[in-house]
């Protein structure tokens, strides 16, 4: 298996929490694919460091709590995601893993899926207790939705997006 093609994964994490649980999920593809190579960039940490990942921005720089921080933040978001898109856009990777932060998130998905890659997007927003109506979105923008709660595979069935349980990482 060693002579397989390397694999890219793009992977967009926007703080810390998100970054341990998308290390998890680089941990466990790993597990399931002995042999196989991995070319994985995008934003994270330390965490993701360990995994391989190469870092284009490092998540400590996007911490933002309330509006007035995230507006400081702006110049931040707006510079990764153009970093993101262009360097997608170019090596094209075989998937994007986009983990929670909904607000730039979903409008980058709108922009791989345009550019023809895959979106996976893990830790969906809660969609069923508010900002309903982004389900229109995740339908036309995300290939695969990995949820961490069982009741929320059925809300996105119900609702025509391809949604997997997978287990809550805070309960393992």
């Amino acid at each position: 298996m060693a002579d397989e093609k390397e694999f890219s994964l793009l992977v967009v994490c926007g703080e810390t929490s998100g970054e341990a649980h998308a290390a998890g999920v680089l941990r466990h593809l790993k597990d399931l694919t002995p042999g196989r190579r991995w070319r994985i960039f995008g934003s994270g940490g330390d965490q993701l460091r360990r995994e391989g990942a190469e870092i284009m921005l490092d998540v400590s720089r996007l911490s933002a709590i309330g509006p007035r921080a995230a507006l400081a933040n702006l110049g931040n978001y707006l510079s990764l995601r153009k970093r993101i898109l262009e360097r997608s856009r170019r090596e094209k990777p075989d998937l994007a893993l986009l983990v929670d932060f909904p607000d730039f998130n979903l409008p980058l998905a709108r922009k791989l899926k345009k550019a023809g890659i895959p979106v996976c997007y893990f830790i969906s927003p809660q969609l069923w207790a508010w900002r309903k109506s982004r389900i229109r979105q995740i339908r036309k923008y995300v290939d695969l939705m990995l949820v961490i709660f069982p009741f929320e595979e059925a809300f996105y069935r119900n609702h025509g997006v391809n949604a997997v349980y997978v287990g809550n990482p805070t309960a393992a």
